[in-house]
């Protein structure tokens, strides 16, 4: 079994350098499933994934380099030349993190205008369509139930007022 990372191994706790509270030091966690027989390997992203029969058979990775834009912001990666390589594989698990909503063809369809980070831009739960609004992860990104909860009150509150005015 792989895990596969595609940002670099995060340093061990002994090492200095770690933030204090209330910011999240960035170090090595090790799970109990990780104890169990998993190989870990950081700074790969997939290329393709193929297979037969609705099976997937390969993976191809390549290593990546995290660098800033030349025209700034915050890193991107970068696929390393010539460092690509193929594992077998007989299951593919995506753990995709905090990531925007799907872009599905309700968002294309109504033209909905999207923030930096991908998700529904919104000015108190409006959203760039005339009458639709948004809340939680659509708005926000993906995070606690809630901070969920929250936002889908505050929307009906916008929903409410925008049917009374």
């Amino acid at each position: 079994m792989h895990q596969i990372e595609i940002l670099p191994r995060p340093q061990d706790w002994t090492e200095p350098g770690n933030p204090n509270w209330p910011y999240w030091p960035t170090i090595l966690r090790t799970s109990s499933s990780h104890k169990e027989g998993c190989e870990r390997d950081w700074a790969l992203t997939a290329r393709s994934l193929s297979g037969e029969g609705g099976h997937v058979r390969e993976a191809e990775l390549v290593q990546v380099e995290w660098k800033p834009p030349a025209s700034g912001g915050a890193p991107r990666p970068e696929e390393v030349p010539d460092s690509a390589f193929s594992v077998e594989a007989d299951l593919v698990l995506l753990a995709m993190g905090f990531v925007h909503v799907e872009h599905s063809k309700l968002v294309k369809d109504l033209e909905l205008e999207l923030d930096g980070r991908g998700n529904i831009a919104c000015s108190d739960y409006a959203t760039s369509a005339p009458g639709v609004f948004t809340a939680g992860d659509a708005h926000v990104g993906a995070s606690l139930i809630v901070t969920a909860i929250h936002h889908g009150r505050e929307a009906a509150a916008a929903i409410d007022e925008f049917l009374s005015a």
